[in-house]
């Protein structure tokens, strides 16, 4: 890790600090304007994405990722880490399907089908977003979040991880 900062040189003051770097935050939302990861699964609701891309995310509860950032302040051991905060990766097809099970009798349009490669390159002509998918299309990303999961289990699931693992800094 490349110290970010280090010392302010008028003010000859120091301080740590922890990068957290969390994957797409899924749950409830404490305000109407949508960030970037709101924005995404919002496009799967409101019929403005007609087929999902072949793309997968690495997404972790938002309610997770405040934690995260609480613990951060509080740990001493997190002082000049960079963590990656998710908990697993999750291909858009699923995303769609845990979707259409919680919101298709509510009257929302969740897609059910992968846009073929050529359908995105021209939409990624039109709109910004589309253009970034087209670049990670049929690519898994994969992260070490080792920093925040436990040896104890290899596989987790979101919402329940820190309350149930409370191993966040080893």
């Amino acid at each position: 890790l490349k110290p970010v900062f280090v010392k302010a040189p008028i003010l000859d003051v120091q301080f740590s600090l922890t990068v957290l770097n969390p994957g797409l935050l899924v749950g409830p939302l404490l305000q109407n304007s949508k960030g970037a990861s709101a924005a995404i699964i919002s496009r799967f609701v409101d019929g403005s994405m007609p087929a999902y891309p072949a793309l997968k995310v690495s997404v972790v509860d938002v309610r997770d990722a405040a934690r995260a950032h609480l613990l951060a302040m509080k740990e001493p051991r997190s002082d000049g880490q960079r963590i990656i905060v998710t908990a697993q990766t999750l291909s858009f097809r699923k995303i769609a399907k845990i979707l259409r099970q919680e919101f298709s009798e509510q009257g929302y349009s969740v897609p059910r089908f992968k846009a073929p490669y050529a359908a995105l390159w021209l939409y990624a002509r039109f709109d910004p977003e589309a253009r970034q998918a087209l670049r990670l299309y049929g690519h898994e990303e994969k992260f070490d979040n080792s920093k925040v999961s436990s040896s104890k289990r290899g596989a987790f699931i979101t919402r329940f991880f820190f309350s149930k693992n409370h191993i966040l800094f080893k």
